[in-house]
């Protein structure tokens, strides 16, 4: 694939635990990177896209990566950074978090995992 023009690190302005991520918001900041479709007629840029560096639940210290995002031009760039800040929350402590798998199913029946 082609590389994209331009690439920013999305740093972090606090520090303390990722409590939340609000996805619909990274994935609109993904499509104004020209990753996805605003309409069925848009072209979508292969070489557009971004890379999470720190989800929900993670610590993070001021300056570090959130993301790194990548588009053909500065402004798609900074249309994406500014939606994509407003996908983050911060607390200063750690956030419980929930298990990304609560049971396995099998021909035996449902076996649910303990904490």
């Amino acid at each position: 694939f082609k590389q994209a023009a331009v690439k920013k690190d999305i740093l972090c302005y606090q520090s303390g635990y990722v409590s939340a991520t609000d996805t619909e918001k990274i994935g609109v900041s993904a499509v104004l990177l020209g990753a996805g479709r605003q309409t069925k007629e848009d072209v979508i840029d292969f070489a557009a896209g971004l890379i999470l560096h720190k989800k929900a639940g993670d610590s993070v210290k001021k300056g570090d990566v959130l993301a790194t995002l990548y588009a053909e031009s500065e402004e798609k760039i900074a249309q994406a950074e500014k939606m994509f800040l407003q996908a983050y929350t911060f607390s200063e402590t750690s956030p419980k978090t929930v298990p990304l798998v609560l049971a396995r199913v099998t021909k035996e029946g449902v076996q649910k995992f303990e904490r």
